[in-house]
């Protein structure tokens, strides 16, 4: 797994997750704006909090913010409202000197129908693209997203080399009757970005790999095949035990 380890990065929703990255040579995924509030209530507190973790380690992925955000929406002024709160998170990125984001894709199942969802994702994102450097990094996930196809098609659709997949495997494991390795296969030419946690399929635990059902080590290795320059952002609430694990797995 040593192509593998330096690509690995730890959330910050972790409990002592900035220290471990330090000590291990990990990258860092900044999740203190996950909530759009914090943009708008105790600003400097959350700013200073991620500045702190960014001493500890060289590399970054940002987190946007994400809750009731669906870049898809019916009504325009819940888009403008989306589109809002990303170029705040856009201009953050550029504050702290990060060039990679993460999106959630905004899909909702029974709420948007597939072809609404591809082509009003892909004009929202092509629109937000055009505004950012050439250096930036769109990377979509999923969440409540029920299959693949759709997340591949609408990142087709955005047409830009700056716009790629972040795929969280935990979510696909609840979320989705494909399996997690039909996922990997369908995303893996537009695949930059992986989440990686565990769980039993019944509910988003974000439990540390090997923990659930979804079958880890192994998955790490058919990642390397499939998307060997994806990196890897462990989300789990326990940063300690997952890289216990990890270490034990041979991944560290």
């Amino acid at each position: 797994m040593a192509e593998l380890r330096n690509r690995l990065y730890l959330a910050t929703i972790g409990a002592g997750a900035p220290e471990l990255a330090r000590e291990y040579g990990l990258g860092l995924e900044l999740d203190e704006f996950c909530t759009a509030a914090n943009f708008d209530e105790h600003f400097d507190e959350w700013d200073a909090r991620a500045r702190s973790a960014m001493r500890m380690s060289d590399r970054f992925v940002f987190h946007a913010p994400f809750a009731e955000l669906s870049p898809c929406a019916i009504d325009p002024m819940i888009r403008r409202a989306v589109r809002f709160r990303l170029d705040q998170a856009a201009g953050l990125c550029d504050r702290y000197g990060i060039a990679r984001m993460v999106v959630h894709s905004g899909f909702m199942p029974r709420v948007y129908f597939d072809e609404w969802f591809v082509e009003q994702s892909a004009k929202f994102f092509r629109e937000f693209l055009a505004g950012r450097p050439d250096s930036f990094e769109l990377l979509i996930e999923n969440v409540l997203d029920a299959d693949p196809v759709c997340l591949r098609d609408m990142v087709e659709a955005i047409g830009d080399r700056r716009a790629g997949v972040c795929l969280d495997v935990g979510h696909a494991h609840v979320a989705s009757k494909a399996p997690v390795r039909e996922w990997l296969r369908v995303l893996a030419p537009n695949l930059r970005h992986v989440h990686a946690h565990d769980n039993d399929g019944s509910f988003d635990a974000h439990l540390p790999p090997g923990e659930g059902t979804i079958g880890f080590p192994k998955l790490f290795g058919e990642i390397a095949a499939l998307a060997p320059a994806a990196t890897v952002t462990f989300e789990c609430p326990d940063a300690q035990d997952c890289v216990r694990r990890l270490i034990r797995d041979g991944v560290l």
